[in-house]
């Protein structure tokens, strides 16, 4: 998403800085692909060769692992007058993310809100809306969905639609809260889809609509079952002692890559674990279409085998945040990092 932005930026600012694309265009190319190693030496490359360009510095953010070092860079091309608007109101969207990740949410909307108001996109009033409904301001949140909920953007109505059903619901309006999740279900092509679907469910059974709800849940379970059991499985905690872990990832139906890349990094995200593995097969496929390194890990105990997929290495927990913070988050997927 990070890259589709400043991609479009290029447009905007070639004919000012004639340089400014090049390198940075390359990394950002390499980043929409998931190939971060590629990425980072490009965006590495076009910020040495002019440090002072906004697009350079913003590219090269995006490529650190150092968090500190990527949030000085953010706060300079957002506080960089001569910076295209748009780059400026990444930069702040970026930060945003940060402190969202780290729990931030009043900074997280401070940053998120300066963002929307340099640039009232439709993506910035969403991750506002988000900040907003977490610090608990849910008027803010609705009025900023409702526009987008109602908008021709399919997948931006669909996530608009799936986060005001989060706002009514939070606000015990469960007919508005089924309504809304009900209008991000039938988006069939939308992300959002399974939990919208699963919000329904529950948004029917505290309105005792009995029937309504087991259809829902009927249909969860028929399309995404893998959504129903990671739901039940992941919300159990994991023992930290007496198990013997055994990664699955490079089996004959799987990708060798995943399993070598990040052998050092101590965090992952968890996206999901199941008791089949032919669930988390399915939930595999889905994510190596997005991201390059995606394994399944197998957790035995007591007799029983829970696999467990994952996404990404990390040399810290900071970088695993902010990772799913830019990457999971935006698709709506739910994750938590783990050491490996």
């Amino acid at each position: 998403m990070l890259a589709r932005v400043l991609a479009a930026a290029l447009v905007v600012c070639a004919p000012l800085a004639g340089a400014c694309a090049g390198d940075a265009d390359i990394g950002l190319a390499f980043l929409e692909q998931g190939k971060v190693r590629e990425a980072a030496e490009y965006c590495r490359r076009a910020y040495q060769s002019d440090s002072t360009k906004a697009l350079n510095a913003l590219a090269y953010a995006t490529t650190l692992w150092n968090a500190d070092r990527a949030a000085a860079l953010y706060q300079r091309v957002a506080g960089d007058q001569n910076a295209d608007a748009t780059l400026r109101g990444e930069a702040l969207m970026r930060l945003g993310g940060m402190q969202y990740a780290r729990g931030g949410y009043e900074t997280a909307y401070d940053a998120f809100d300066k963002a929307w108001r340099m640039h009232p996109s439709p993506e910035a009033g969403r991750f506002l809306a988000r900040a907003a409904i977490n610090k608990g301001d849910l008027v803010k949140a609705e009025a900023l969905l409702v526009p987008v909920a109602s908008g021709d953007n399919r997948a931006q109505a669909s996530h608009a639609s799936y986060l005001l059903g989060n706002v009514h619901f939070l606000g015990q309006e469960y007919d508005k809260a089924l309504t809304s999740y009900s209008r991000a279900a039938r988006m069939e092509d939308a992300a959002h889809r399974a939990p919208s679907i699963a919000g329904a469910a529950l948004s029917a059974s505290m309105l005792e609509r009995k029937k309504l709800a087991r259809g829902y849940r009927d249909a969860l379970a028929a399309q995404y079952d893998f959504y129903l059991e990671s739901r039940l499985v992941d919300s159990v905690e994991t023992p930290p002692l007496d198990f013997e872990e055994q990664d699955i990832a490079a089996r004959a139906d799987f990708s060798a890559a995943a399993e070598s890349a990040g052998r050092d990094a101590a965090y992952t995200l968890q996206v999901g674990a199941f008791a089949s593995l032919a669930n988390a097969r399915k939930l595999w496929r889905t994510l190596r279409k997005d991201f390059d390194n995606v394994t399944i890990s197998a957790l035995r105990r007591e007799g029983k085998t829970l696999h467990r997929v994952r996404v990404g290495s990390f040399a810290t927990e900071e970088q695993a945040r902010e990772f799913g913070t830019a990457r999971l988050q935006p698709g709506g997927m739910t994750y938590r990092v783990t050491r490996k």
